[in-house]
């Protein structure tokens, strides 16, 4: 970052706007937050301005020194999470979660692109653009290549790539992954369209089963899909597939999304003000809420075919041992667990204030409502808060 022109010319503007007194005490006040949970307890206030992702059942200086320390080491932090997938033998690999990811991400890579082919915002020559943009999105995640001097390579690579820019370049943020240990944040990078899937969204998987069973579909792959579809959105509308910063959606489709951006951002302000009382700003996670909704649709084209290739199940079969539940039912249930949190109106408010996240039973509620599918399945009644009128789509 530091060789980048483009970065020492904006950041030259910025420091000319302030004096050397704010700049130092802005200084400060940064250390402060990142460093505070190996400060005195008398700056515990600043441990959850420290990092993303607030767990309640976990102590929160430790949360604030892991996120720290994974800031500092990200890619040591990584390799250690990585070593818990074999429970007996920590330097033992299990390659078989390796090929099945692979398998997955070809089902989910596919999805999207036929679901893309409906955005009625683009243009027909948007749509293959967006296309081949999803079929050139290259997935960097926790599994390592089999060859330990190839897996070496290529984090040495990667890391040579990403920290030492020796050429001009618009992508400012020289961050290579958020983080590897939580759930919820599968990142894109539009400049690169590289798509980082964190070791946190599967690891707990490995507790449960020593595969990956299509009922773990609607609880993994959501976070897949919701990082693949900032390459569909207004994310991606300025790096084009020559991954170059460029322009390349047309006024016309721009207009058009926004007025569908419109829709959810006046239904997720009304659904915040009657579930927690609180304003918030038209912007709030906009984004993140508008990703949560269509993914749907591809989610649940993956988790069927999945059933059918795996267990040769139809929708509407029944599933054994659970005799009120079909294929269907399952895999909306499964889906809001995924999404399970603690019904608690403080820890809402504190996610909202925080500007964290969005609570759970909004991320839940709000994309089924707008899902068609749910209302068929459990024949919600029409006009009832589950099957509304109207709805805010964006296929």
């Amino acid at each position: 970052m530091v060789l980048d022109r483009e970065y020492v010319g904006r950041l030259a503007l910025q420091l000319k706007k302030f004096s050397g007194k704010t700049l130092l005490n802005y200084l400060k006040y940064v250390l402060v937050i990142k460093f505070s949970s190996l400060l005195a307890s008398v700056v515990d206030f600043a441990m959850p301005l420290s990092h993303d992702y607030y767990l309640e059942t976990v102590p929160e200086r430790l949360q604030a020194c892991v996120h720290m320390m994974e800031n500092l080491c990200p890619h040591f932090v990584r390799k250690l999470a990585r070593m818990t997938f074999n429970r007996e033998n920590a330097t033992t690999p299990r390659w078989h979660y390796e090929e099945e990811m692979h398998r997955l991400l070809y089902l989910v890579r596919e999805s999207m692109k036929q679901t893309v082919q409906q955005a009625p915002w683009l243009s027909q020559i948007e749509v293959d653009a967006t296309s081949q943009k999803i079929e050139k999105i290259r997935f960097v995640s926790p599994f390592p290549a089999d060859d330990a001097l190839l897996g070496y390579y290529k984090l040495l690579n990667e890391t040579m790539t990403f920290y030492w820019i020796t050429n001009s370049s618009y992508d400012l943020d020289a961050r290579y992954q958020s983080s590897s240990l939580v759930v919820a944040e599968v990142e894109h990078s539009a400049e690169r369209n590289l798509l980082f899937v964190p070791h946190g969204l599967i690891s707990f998987a490995n507790n449960i089963s020593g595969t990956f069973d299509p009922p773990f579909i609607p609880i993994i792959v959501p976070g897949i899909l919701r990082g693949m579809f900032a390459a569909v959105d207004r994310r991606s509308s300025t790096a084009n597939i020559q991954n170059q910063a460029v322009n390349w959606w047309s006024n016309t489709s721009l207009t058009k999304f926004a007025s569908k951006l419109q829709c959810f951002q006046d239904q997720y302000a009304a659904e915040m003000k009657a579930a927690l009382i609180v304003q918030v700003d038209e912007d709030f996670f906009l984004d993140e809420n508008v990703a949560d909704n269509p993914v749907l649709h591809p989610l649940h084209d993956i988790y069927r075919k999945a059933m059918h290739l795996s267990r040769h199940m139809l929708r509407d079969s029944w599933v054994p041992g659970l005799d009120s539940l079909t294929t269907d039912k399952l895999f909306f249930d499964n889906y809001a667990m995924g999404h399970c949190d603690r019904v608690s109106f403080e820890l809402h408010r504190r996610q909202v204030l925080y500007k964290d996240s969005i609570p759970a039973k909004l991320r839940v509620n709000v994309p089924i409502k707008n899902y068609p599918k749910f209302a068929e399945t459990f024949k919600c009644n029409l006009n009832t808060p589950m099957n509304p009128q109207s709805r805010c789509e964006l296929w």
